[in-house]
């Protein structure tokens, strides 16, 4: 009961800060896309908000950092054999620590693209990654909005994780943080980096245009969420990027 009651602790400090971050950056995307964006860019899509699916999606949302919770508590507390976990930061020195990071960055990104891409099969779409789609005009809150099948998944990856190698905790927080980020940033359904950005950052980092054709077209093309070089490595980037990104960072103000 004592160990119980410790992972009901742990995983109501998780849910609760998962969803403020969560929803502080949604918002702020949100503020960004009304107070700014609008007013300067082209939306990627021809179609608009409905509030009523934001609803959705913010209670979609809720139900996914539900399920984050429950595996990240579990990998916290170490209630698993073999896990690696570790807190204290002298053990492994910040070197490692900066590294772990970086492979923790791209083997996510490789895990979500090929789990992306095994759920676009015609046979498993339906029970894992249709209710995503829903959101094809995308809003900052769309990046949560899955069914559970599909957030168990994604959870997957944070629990397994620390039995393969060394993790520190806060790399983990870390990693949480920039998923949430680029959840949001994927789907803003404005684009706000500069134009000449896919010469700069954008030649290897995904961008909101780049998710947003994803959503457009049906998940036809562009699967990865932080880097763009397994869509390159596999040729499953829109052929048109550039063009679009073009026409989505052309500024209102000089029509």
């Amino acid at each position: 009961m004592e160990v119980f009651g410790l992972f009901i602790s742990v995983y109501f400090i998780f849910f609760t800060l998962t969803n403020l971050g969560y929803f502080i950056l949604a918002f702020l995307g949100l503020f960004t896309v009304q107070f700014w964006l609008k007013k300067h860019r082209t939306r990627i899509s021809n179609k608009f908000l409905i509030h009523q699916k934001i609803k959705q999606e913010m209670l979609n949302s809720l139900q996914s950092n539900g399920i984050f919770s429950f595996f990240w508590a579990i990998t916290c507390l170490k209630l698993t054999p073999h896990n690696q976990l570790y807190f204290d930061f002298t053990k492994w020195g910040w070197q490692y620590w900066i590294l772990s990071l970086i492979v923790l960055l791209i083997l996510h990104d490789t895990y979500v693209y090929w789990v992306h891409r095994l759920m676009h099969h015609p046979r498993l779409y339906r029970y894992l990654h249709q209710k995503h789609h829903i959101s094809v005009d995308a809003s900052p809150f769309s990046g949560y909005s899955l069914n559970r099948t599909e957030a168990i998944i994604h959870a997957l990856f944070f629990g397994v994780v620390s039995h393969i190698f060394p993790v520190h905790w806060l790399v983990i927080v870390v990693m949480m943080g920039f998923s949430i980020l680029a959840n949001v940033i994927g789907h803003l359904g404005y684009e706000p980096m500069p134009k000449n950005w896919l010469k700069l950052g954008g030649v290897l980092f995904n961008t909101t245009t780049h998710h947003d054709i994803h959503h457009l077209y049906g998940g036809r093309y562009n699967y990865g969420v932080y880097f763009r070089f397994w869509d390159w490595i596999m040729d499953t980037e829109f052929p048109h990027y550039s063009q679009t990104f073009a026409q989505a960072t052309h500024s209102i103000d000089l029509d």
